[in-house]
């Protein structure tokens, strides 16, 4: 019996060695693939808790991720203690409270036309009674204008409406304040063939925001009233401040007169010692037919008081001027001189005490300026 040498393998053996190095390298190779690769359960909580963060940006770990909307505000609130608490941000006391804007203005536009119709005269010359006299007369009253531009001015606010066809408007939603408004009407007269511009203008404050106003406009062609500043010798004075104030005529009669305010017109004098105060409103053309006729007196007829309100000087007189013009008296004329033809008997609605127009003092005129409304004034000393 042959005997193996010591230290020499037999096959067995060698096979049993092949067998246990492959086993171990293949354990070996599972452990490094187990150690490079997260577990696939890991990796999807992370998926379904936040997104895949975008390219440049790095992802947040899932332990930072912001909490839900709610939580956030009670975390935040707890986790800064130097940022202000939402008590500490609000106000104390009641909230402010802004002027409430639901004031309104509300009125209605009439006009007053600067002449008379030629086929309403002849009818009025040819009436034989009192009644077919006054009936007639009433067509001269103020008429309603529809689809006319109402305009609104105020401290931060200028807006328009259209009257409707009876002549009304109205503007909503307005803070307390003063606001002007004024509409404008230009026209052809058939007497002339001219164009002639009627206006309105008229201020109205609002006390609250709550407040309704009622403010009706008159049409009618505006005035104009020019004249010089001079001192006690006559020697025009440049830069002196003018004014020119309405004095309002209540007339319950007349629709859209009765509320009128005070009106202002202000101007500066030029180098020649020259002023210009324009945009006042004469007298409608049936009351200056009556004063022309002498049965409407002065204080029944608008006027305007110019005078010096520069401080630096002594108002030596102010002047009260009439605002009978030349185009008034002309368009009044015609229908004055009807009326004085008519039997005495007829009582005319616009008849009241009252002088001789004669005896008033005018001014001279030009169409609609008044000219020559001189005011002297000497430096206080």
């Amino acid at each position: 019996m042959r005997r193996t040498p010591t230290g020499a393998l037999t096959g067995a053996t060698r096979i049993d060695l092949v067998v246990s190095l492959a086993v171990g390298l293949c354990l070996v190779g599972l452990l490094l693939l187990l150690c490079t690769h997260p577990r696939r359960t890991s990796r999807a909580v992370q998926a379904g808790d936040c997104a895949a963060p975008e390219a440049g940006t790095v992802a947040t770990p899932l332990s930072r991720l912001p909490a839900p909307p709610r939580e956030r505000e009670v975390a935040g609130a707890a986790s800064r203690s130097t940022a202000p608490s939402v008590e500490r941000d609000a106000p104390r006391g009641p909230p402010p409270t802004r002027p409430a804007q639901d004031g309104q203005i509300i009125g209605r536009v009439w006009m007053h036309l600067p002449w008379i119709p030629s086929d309403l005269l002849l009818r009025i010359s040819s009436s034989r009674t009192h009644d077919e006299c006054s009936a007639l007369l009433t067509q001269l009253e103020p008429t309603v204008v529809g689809r006319l531009k109402v305009q609104l001015r105020g401290d931060t606010l200028h807006d328009q409406v259209l009257t409707d066809e009876q002549g009304y408007f109205r503007f909503e939603s307005l803070a307390p304040g003063t606001y002007e408004l004024s509409a404008e009407l230009p026209l052809t007269n058939p007497w002339t063939g001219g164009s002639t511009l009627l206006r309105a203008s008229s201020q109205v404050h609002l006390e609250t925001g709550a407040e309704a106003a009622r403010l009706d406009l008159g049409l009618r062609e505006s005035v104009t009233i020019r004249g010089r500043v001079l001192d006690s010798l006559g020697a025009p004075i440049a830069g002196v401040a003018v004014e020119g104030r309405a004095v309002p005529i209540e007339r319950p009669d007349l629709p859209g007169d009765d509320v009128d305010s005070p009106f202002t017109v202000r101007a500066e004098t030029d180098s020649n010692g020259e002023y210009v105060l324009p945009g006042f409103l004469p007298p409608p053309i049936y009351h200056a037919a009556g004063f022309l006729l002498g049965v409407c007196n002065e204080v029944g007829m608008e006027r305007v008081d110019v005078a010096v309100s520069d401080p630096r000087f002594e108002v030596a007189n102010a002047m009260r001027v009439i605002l009978m013009t030349e185009a008034l008296s002309n368009a009044a004329a015609p229908l004055a001189e009807v009326l004085r033809a008519l039997p005495a008997s007829f009582k005319f609605p616009m008849r009241r005490p009252g002088t001789d127009a004669s005896k008033v003092k005018l001014y001279s005129s030009q169409s609609n300026d008044i000219l020559g409304v001189d005011v002297v004034a000497d430096p206080k000393r």
